[in-house]
């Protein structure tokens, strides 16, 4: 049983850790691309979000839609960041050619890298503890 444990606890480890690392890339990219364009917030609403040991809490979404230079219109949606009502205007970011990865947050590289470092040490340490857990049941 302990196995399996391990192996799932590795498994999700190694998916969030891939989630945290695309995240940064992706917002790294759009933020230093130079590729702007105006867009407006079409829709704003707010999700229970459960934490540790029962707590809860909301987190505030917005739906953003804006065109491309080519005329395309994209809507995606994005969480956290300050309060914003729906019609508000704003200035998203995204690289060339992947407005995809348009994001309506403002740069911030230094603090994107400390969440993604702080992310994946927090893994690590799981990775680490279920190790340690591992071989003290093969000395048992």
């Amino acid at each position: 049983m302990i196995y399996l444990l391990c192996l799932v606890v590795l498994g999700a480890s190694a998916w969030c850790g891939h989630l945290v690392v695309r995240r940064s890339r992706r917002r790294r990219a759009a933020w230093t691309s130079g590729v702007t364009a105006p867009a407006r917030v079409v829709r704003a609403h707010v999700r229970n979000a459960q934490g540790p040991r029962g707590t809860s809490g909301q987190v505030r979404y917005h739906d953003y839609a804006f065109a491309t230079a080519d005329g395309i219109t994209v809507r995606f949606t994005e969480g956290g960041g300050p309060a914003r009502d729906v019609g508000d205007r704003l200035t998203v970011y995204y690289p060339p050619g992947r407005p995809d990865w348009a994001t309506a947050a403002a740069p911030a590289p230094r603090r994107e890298a400390a969440v993604a470092v702080v992310t994946l040490l927090l893994l690590l340490a799981a990775n680490a503890a279920m190790g340690v857990a591992l071989v003290l049941h093969h000395r048992s």
